[in-house]
């Protein structure tokens, strides 16, 4: 089973999509495709103008992939 992890950012308190939404479509797209979640990574009050590597989480996220990971 190929191995999926996710990633959500929320930048400020009245964003629309919450990061347990987002978390959620994650989850939901991983099992409507047969993928195996092994973990979703979510930055809270992060800019998007940072790259994902100087993000706490996203840095966490791209330590974590393996090749064939979606």
């Amino acid at each position: 089973m190929t191995r999926m992890l996710g990633y959500a950012r929320v930048s400020t308190g009245k964003q629309e999509t919450s990061a347990a939404l987002q978390e959620s479509r994650l989850l939901e797209y991983a099992a409507k495709h047969g993928l195996e979640m092994v973990g979703v990574f979510v930055d809270q009050d992060v800019s998007g103008g940072r790259p994902l590597k100087q993000r706490p989480q996203g840095k966490r996220l791209w330590d974590e992939l393996q090749r064939g990971d979606t």
